[in-house]
C-alpha cells in the first residue's frame, strides 16, 4: 500500500446511501460525506446533472473553492472555481455530472449530502488515465476496490482520499503476478480514482440491487 499527502497546490492543479424502495423512481434519499476544514473529496451519486456551485449552495459560505477532474481532456487536469466573499459569487461555473466527484475546500467541518433519487443503472465512460467515480448505488455486491477494478478490466491502480487526514492511499495491480498489492474495502457512494490503461464503459449493463446500508 502506498500513502502520500498531497499539498493544496498539487490537489488544485492535479456513506452512505440513504433510501430504499423497490421502485427506484420513487426513491428520494441521501449519501453523506463527512468533510473537514481543508480539502475534501465528495461524490455526487444522486440527483441529476447540474453545476457544482448549485450542488454546494446549501453549504455556503463555508466552501471557498471547487475542483473537478476533467478525464476527457488531453492533457487531463482539474478545472477549479473560487468563491469571492466580497462579491458573494463564484468566479466561474463547473458542470457536474451524476456519479462524478469533486474536491471542495471547506472552511469548517461539515457533512456534505448528495440528495435525490438514485439512477437505476449508472454507467461511466472511463478514459485512458485517471478517472474519478462514485461506486454505483445499485452495486452493494462490490466489497473491495479490487473487485470493482477487476470487473472493469482495464484498471491498473485505484486510489482514494481520506477527508479526515487530507491524504491519499492506493493499491496497484501487478501484471507479472496477476494480483493486487493490497486491498481496500468500499461501499456504495464511495469516491474512487481509477487509473485506466484504455478507454472503456463500465458497467456494461447492470440491475438494481437493494443497497446494504440505508437511511430513510
Amino acid at each position: 500500500m502506498k500513502k502520500l499527502v498531497l499539498p493544496l497546490l498539487l490537489l488544485v492543479a492535479f456513506g452512505m446511501l440513504a433510501a430504499v424502495e423497490s421502485d427506484p423512481s420513487n426513491v428520494v434519499g441521501y449519501v453523506k460525506y463527512p468533510s473537514y476544514t481543508g480539502l475534501n473529496l465528495v461524490g455526487y451519486p444522486m440527483g441529476t446533472d447540474t453545476i457544482a456551485e448549485d450542488a454546494i449552495a446549501p453549504y455556503m459560505p463555508n466552501v471557498s473553492s471547487i475542483a473537478i477532474w476533467q478525464a476527457n481532456l488531453v492533457p487531463q487536469g482539474f478545472n477549479a472555481i473560487n468563491y469571492d466573499p466580497d462579491f458573494g459569487e463564484w468566479d466561474g461555473s463547473l458542470p457536474l455530472a451524476l456519479g462524478n466527484a469533486m474536491f471542495i475546500n471547506a472552511l469548517a467541518n461539515m457533512d456534505y449530502y448528495s440528495l435525490g433519487a438514485p439512477i437505476a443503472n449508472q454507467t461511466y465512460t472511463l478514459y485512458t488515465g485517471l478517472n474519478f467515480i462514485t461506486v454505483p448505488l445499485n452495486r452493494s455486491d462490490l466489497l473491495t476496490a479490487e473487485d470493482l477494478a477487476n470487473e472493469v478490466g482495464t484498471i491498473t491502480s485505484v486510489a482514494w482520499f481520506y477527508n479526515s487526514s487530507h491524504s491519499w492511499d492506493s493499491i496497484n495491480y501487478d501484471p507479472d503476478f496477476g494480483e493486487w498489492d493490497g486491498t481496500h474495502s468500499i461501499t456504495i457512494g464511495d469516491c474512487l480514482n481509477l487509473n485506466s490503461g484504455s478507454g472503456t464503459v463500465w458497467p456494461v449493463r447492470g440491475s438494481v440491487v437493494q443497497p446494504s446500508r440505508a437511511r430513510m
